[in-house]
C-alpha cells in the first residue's frame, strides 16, 4: 500500500499553480458575479426614466426614443443582462447619459485619484505606527501602556467619524480643500491615515510584546545585539506579518473612507464622481463605479490575505 502511495507522481508544478489558482478565482468570480447581478437588477427595476432624467422633461418622445434604442434600453431585460456582462467583462461601461462621454476613462480618472490618497494615508500610516512600536517597545512599560491605551481610546471612534473630524479641523487649518491642490491631497492623506495608524500601532505593540520572551529574540540578545539591532531584525518581521493580517480590511475601509471624505469635502475622485452620478441618475456610470469598487475589494483581499501574508508568515516562522 505504501509503494503504491509513493509510486504516485507529484503533481506538476505549473499544474499546481494553475489547480491554486482557480480555487481562489472561482469564489472571487462567484461575488464579482452576484454584485453585478444585484447591481444590474437594482437599477433595471427602479421607477424612474434615466433616460428621460438625461434629455430633460422637455424632451420629445421621438428623441428619448432614439437615445432608449441607442443604450439597448427597449431590449428584453434578459438580453440587456447578458449584454451587460459581456461589457464589463471587456471594461465596456458605455457611455455617461449626462455628459455623453466613454465611462471607462472618467472611472479610471477618479479611481487613481482615489487610491493615491488611500495608498499615501495607508503608507504613511504603516510608517507613523512602525516609530510608535519602536518608541513603546525601546523605552520603558509607562509609555507603552501609554500608548496602548491611546490606541485604544481612539480606534473606539468609528473610522469615518474619526477621518471627517481630522478632515474639518485640517480644513479649519488649511483654509479650504477644493482649490489647495496639494495641500487637498495631504491633508486628505492625513485625515484618513489617523484611524489606521492607531490601530495599527496597537497591533504592533501587542505582536511585538508578544514576542519579547521568544528564542530567537533571547538568543539574539545573548549574542550581543542592541535593542535597536533586535527590533529591527527579529521584531520588525513579526509585527509586519500581525499588521498583514489585518491590513486587508484597513485597505477597504481606507479606500470607503476616501471615497466618503471626497463627498464630504467635494474632492474629486471615485466618491464624488459615484455621488454625482446617482444624483443625476446616470446609470452607466453608476455602475462602472460599483464594478470598480467590487474588483477593488476582491483585488485587496487577493493581494494581502492570499500573496503577501503567506510569505511574510514563512519569513517570520523562518526567524523563529
Amino acid at each position: 500500500m505504501d509503494a503504491a502511495v509513493e509510486s504516485i507522481p507529484a503533481p506538476h508544478p505549473v499544474k499546481r499553480c494553475l489547480l491554486f489558482g482557480l480555487r481562489r478565482a472561482i469564489p472571487a468570480l462567484g461575488i464579482l458575479l452576484t454584485v453585478l447581478t444585484i447591481v444590474f437588477v437594482v437599477f433595471s427595476v427602479l421607477p424612474s426614466d434615466p433616460v428621460r432624467n438625461a434629455l430633460g422633461v422637455n424632451a420629445s418622445e421621438g428623441a428619448v426614443t432614439a437615445l432608449r434604442h441607442e443604450l439597448g434600453y427597449d431590449r428584453p431585460l434578459v438580453e440587456r443582462y447578458v449584454q451587460f456582462i459581456t461589457d464589463v467583462a471587456r471594461l465596456d461601461f458605455g457611455r455617461s447619459l449626462h455628459s455623453r462621454r466613454q465611462v471607462r476613462p472618467m472611472v479610471f480618472e477618479a479611481l487613481f485619484i482615489t487610491l493615491r490618497i488611500g495608498v499615501l494615508a495607508l503608507l504613511l500610516s504603516m510608517l507613523i505606527s512602525l516609530g510608535l512600536t519602536a518608541l513603546a517597545q525601546l523605552t520603558n512599560r509607562t509609555i507603552e501602556r501609554g500608548v496602548v491605551f491611546t490606541c485604544r481610546l481612539l480606534t473606539s471612534v468609528p473610522s469615518l467619524v474619526m477621518a471627517i473630524t481630522a478632515g474639518v479641523l485640517l480644513l479649519w487649518f488649511l483654509g479650504g480643500f477644493a482649490d489647495a491642490g496639494l495641500r487637498a491631497t495631504a491633508g486628505a492623506v492625513a485625515a484618513i491615515a489617523v484611524y489606521p495608524t492607531f490601530s495599527l500601532t496597537e497591533i504592533g505593540v501587542v505582536a511585538s510584546s508578544r514576542v519579547q520572551q521568544a528564542s530567537f529574540v533571547l538568543a539574539a540578545r545573548s549574542y550581543g545585539m542592541s535593542e535597536l539591532a533586535v527590533f529591527s531584525r527579529c521584531i520588525i518581521p513579526t509585527v509586519v506579518t500581525s499588521w498583514l493580517g489585518h491590513v486587508s480590511n484597513l485597505a477597504a475601509m481606507i479606500l470607503v473612507s476616501s471615497a466618503v471624505f471626497e463627498v464630504v469635502f467635494s474632492l474629486p475622485g471615485l466618491g464624488d464622481l459615484l455621488a454625482r452620478s446617482v444624483i443625476r441618475n446616470d446609470l452607466p456610470v453608476v455602475q462602472g463605479v460599483s464594478v470598480v469598487i467590487v474588483v477593488g475589494f476582491l483585488a485587496i483581499d487577493a493581494l494581502f490575505n492570499q500573496v503577501l501574508l503567506p510569505r511574510f508568515s514563512v519569513y517570520s516562522g523562518g526567524s523563529a
